[in-house]
């Protein structure tokens, strides 16, 4: 007698099962408003740099804001392809220094080809105890950003190696000239401003 009261209980929650909704059966319109309020700010997106000074290179980087939650990004593959797409690419990313933004870059990897908009209030690169260099792989993800359209930059001010901000410079003049040569519609704009001063 156990096993139809079994079969009969697997039955209903098979049937359970095929009436479920997920989120990725809502329609794309909703996915795509529910990641636009978990992921974009009107301001700028503030990153900070936290210190690892047990190792080489400062290797994460810290959202200041408690109003995004790029955590969902990390609920599955189809969720991180769709969210990553607002979070790089609705987003304006504020960083202190060069350094700062490649710290950055190496902290997103392939998704720095969905970076739209990026600015550095101080063009300075300052060396975890003189061993922080730009790596020849920085460029190269640099490079990838093909969807950069906007880059706010301070004059240099000062620092113990202009080398590696001059290299960032030269690379972010190669996009703009590709974009330019491909007949693309939004071409990188490099916006020299202030020091120090912080856009909203």
């Amino acid at each position: 007698m156990r096993r139809p009261k079994s079969q009969a209980a697997a039955q209903h929650i098979k049937k359970i099962d095929d009436h479920r909704i997920g989120f990725g059966d809502f329609p794309a319109e909703v996915r795509n408003r529910v990641y636009e309020l978990a992921l974009t700010r009107s301001r700028n997106l503030r990153l900070c740099n936290v210190h690892d000074l047990r190792k080489e290179y400062e290797t994460r980087m810290v959202l200041n804001s408690t109003r995004v939650f790029p955590s969902i990004l990390r609920t599955c593959r189809k969720v991180h392809e769709e969210a990553s797409s607002v979070l790089y690419g609705d987003n304006t990313f504020q960083l202190e220094t060069c350094l700062d933004f490649v710290i950055f870059l190496r902290a997103i990897g392939a998704s720095v080809r969905r970076v739209r908009s990026v600015e550095v209030m101080h063009a300075v690169w300052i060396r975890n105890f003189s061993r922080t260099r730009i790596r020849q792989r920085d460029l190269t993800t640099l490079r990838k950003a093909k969807g950069l359209c906007r880059f706010v930059i301070a004059p240099y001010s000062g620092g113990r190696d202009e080398r590696p901000i001059r290299e960032i410079r030269r690379v972010l003049s190669e996009i703009r000239d590709e974009q330019s040569a491909d007949g693309k519609e939004e071409v990188l704009q490099i916006i020299e401003t202030r020091s120090g001063r912080r856009s909203m």
